[in-house]
């Protein structure tokens, strides 16, 4: 289903003069590199249709509904379940939906249905320690360890504990009495240095957020505090139990008063026991969706065949959304994740209900020194012209919980315009060379960064090609539709 604008005349069909790539193009193909890590690759047949309408847009022309309607349809022939929204100064301009929500019911995905939002949780956990700073409860640029005391290692599981002294590993960790100040900016734009290798052991684990952040606050830090980058979830489930501590509220209790309330969030949570003690109506379940795509090699070249689909199984979730807690716990809806980006960043974040513009300010310019796109739960990037960096001209993030993908992007032409765009997908899918492969495929093979037999070049082998129908992608490729679309009509 979609709902949209009246539709304008369709454009000219482009000449020759105009199918080569635009500068608007060209800029769109790197904010889809700079999306960021939760993305995967394109499905090939996906990414000729795609690319190719893309380049026979020209930055000239002027892009109309129909033209998001057409790529919408290219997703829904190539297999894609979710919901996209396209939104203008807030208000609602296109969306789209299709595939199912439930597949063993055949219950249809619906204009609002519920995701995890995986890492998009991380905005919640930043707005809300700036909050905390706004009322005198904490500075963002103090060591952490100033706010812990011996109270907080008991949470932690160690009794006989007082302080936080985090070492660097070098590669034993160093005997120096000097301990590294971690401070809350440093977690906040990943810059920290803690491992968050050891929480990814913790994802089955129901309990509160102290015993999770107890299974990494003492293994040594992997480099000095704001001096590189690794993204990891650990950063933001410390923060998380930094917002229970300085509140005195739980996590959910905290996020439901202080932001999903006053910005008018009407279906987004956090659930600390993750459905075990509460039904939620409106949730997508996760699947994977399997193919086989035979290659052959004509003139010394490899060519794809036609994917074939083989069938779609279930994708229970293995990284509990209570043990995420802030880092990526919170579960939203495409409307929703519209409402919080359109609170926080349009018109500067002068209108914002939840933070002062100073804070939303620091958010987006309070950038990693090592991988400057990346700024406190968002990833931004400013126009070349701004040499001071007064304010990024888009702000994107995606999220990934499993089989789930969320993605989101921003444009600011101006102080008072802006554009979102969004795209959630509840499956993946798994593209296997030959049945055999296929029939060798363990389901605990499921969540594996980098598949074996796929080389650098994408070229797959014996092994098996994951995608999550680049949702990433599409949100930009929508995004940049209609900003040609907007620009026509208000000429």
């Amino acid at each position: 289903m979609k709902e949209g604008l009246p539709l304008l005349q369709e454009p000219a069909p482009p000449s020759a003069a105009t199918t080569t790539a635009s500068p608007t193009i060209m800029a769109l193909q790197r904010r889809k590199r700079r999306i960021g890590r939760a993305t995967g690759s394109f499905a090939v047949a996906l990414l000729v249709t795609l690319v190719l309408m893309l380049v026979s847009w020209s930055s000239t022309q002027t892009a109309s509904p129909t033209e998001l309607e057409s790529i919408m349809d290219e997703y829904r022939t190539n297999g894609f379940s979710g919901v996209v929204r396209v939104s203008h100064n807030g208000e609602g301009k296109f969306s789209d939906w299709m595939g199912h929500a439930n597949e063993e019911f055949e219950v249809p995905m619906a204009k609002h249905s519920i995701f995890p939002i995986g890492s998009n949780s991380k905005i919640f956990t930043a707005v809300a320690m700036y909050q905390l700073q706004e009322r005198g409860l904490v500075n963002l640029s103090a060591p952490v360890n100033e706010y812990l005391n011996h109270a907080d290692f008991v949470a932690f599981g160690f009794a006989n504990q007082t302080q936080w002294c985090p070492r660097v590993l070098q590669p034993a960790p160093s005997s120096s009495a000097n301990c590294e100040n971690v401070t809350f900016v440093n977690l906040l734009n990943m810059g920290s240095g803690i491992d968050g290798r050891v929480v990814n052991d913790l994802a089955y684990y129901k309990g509160s957020i102290a015993k999770h952040v107890g299974a990494f606050i003492n293994e040594p830090l992997v480099f000095r505090p704001g001096t590189n980058y690794s993204y990891t979830h650990a950063n933001y489930v410390l923060l998380s139990y930094m917002i229970e501590k300085l509140s005195g509220q739980q996590l959910d209790a905290y996020l439901s008063k202080q932001i999903f309330q006053p910005i008018g969030l009407k279906r987004t949570y956090y659930d600390p026991y993750s459905g075990g003690r509460y039904v939620h109506k409106g949730f997508v379940n996760q699947y994977a969706d399997f193919y086989t795509q035979p290659r052959a090699t004509v003139a010394t070249e490899t060519v794809q065949q036609k994917k074939e689909y083989l069938s779609t199984g279930t994708c229970s979730p293995d990284v509990n959304s209570g043990a995420l807690s802030g880092a990526g716990g919170i579960h939203s809806t495409m409307k929703d994740m519209h409402r919080v980006y359109k609170d926080l960043f349009h018109n500067r974040g002068r209108k914002s209900k939840v933070l002062s513009e100073a804070s939303i300010r620091a958010m987006a310019q309070t950038r990693n020194p090592v991988r400057p796109s990346y700024a406190q739960g968002i990833e931004v990037a400013f126009d070349e012209a701004d040499v001071a960096r007064e304010w990024p001209s888009t702000i994107s993030s995606c999220g990934q919980m499993k089989c789930v993908v969320t993605c989101l992007a921003m444009q600011m032409p101006s102080a008072d315009s802006s554009v979102i765009a969004g795209a959630f997908t509840n499956h993946i899918e798994f593209i296997f060379p030959t049945w055999d492969a296929f029939e060798q495929w363990q389901p605990n093979q499921l969540w594996v960064a980098s598949p074996t037999g796929t080389p650098s070049n994408g070229a797959l082998t014996n092994g098996f090609d994951q995608s999550d129908y680049q949702v990433g992608g599409l949100s930009w490729a929508l995004l940049d539709a209609f900003l040609r679309y907007t620009r026509a009509t208000e000429n």
